[in-house]
């Protein structure tokens, strides 16, 4: 992938904190919310979320998983395929939700979003790492639109 096209696609996600995540539940039907995230630049999305939340529930069950982030003012997405597992160390988790309250800090308009970040693991939080496996990325600011697809190697910028 072309690095300027790969600097673009990194700095749309992490230029924006907010993206909708999809799940399957046990039962096979779908189910989707937003969720407040950060990127370690390494093909792994990270998010805070209840213990007992469904979206938790269905991963717990079946971990792949879609996650989409979107512009409103300039219309480009990026749709992500990869498998979600529940964070079990103690300090990751930790970390995780300080960087997540850093970034919705950051913004007036979603300062305290999501309420959950104000309780602790013993309260019921846990956090969630996406891997990357696949990605679909769409940018219509430029015409003829572009519409890029790719994997987790094709984002990173130390290529083997």
């Amino acid at each position: 992938m072309d690095i300027v096209l790969r600097k673009e696609i990194n700095d749309f996600i992490t230029g924006s904190s907010i993206a909708v995540l999809a799940t399957l539940a046990p039962d096979g039907s779908p189910q989707a919310g937003i969720v407040f995230y950060y990127t370690d630049g390494e093909g792994h999305i990270y998010f805070a979320t209840a213990k007992d939340s469904r979206k938790l529930i269905n991963i717990q069950k079946q971990p792949q998983v879609a996650l989409v982030i979107g512009h409103d003012v300039n219309p480009t997405e990026l749709q992500i395929e990869g498998k979600a597992t529940e964070l079990t160390d103690d300090a990751k988790i930790n970390e995780v939700i300080g960087k997540i309250a850093i970034i919705s800090n950051s913004n007036p308009k979603t300062a305290g979003w999501p309420p959950l970040l104000s309780l602790s693991m013993k309260s019921g939080v846990t956090c969630v790492v996406i891997a990357i496996e696949r990605f679909k990325y769409s940018n219509f600011t430029v015409h003829p639109g572009a519409i890029v697809t790719g994997s987790m190697k094709d984002l990173l910028f130390q290529q083997s």
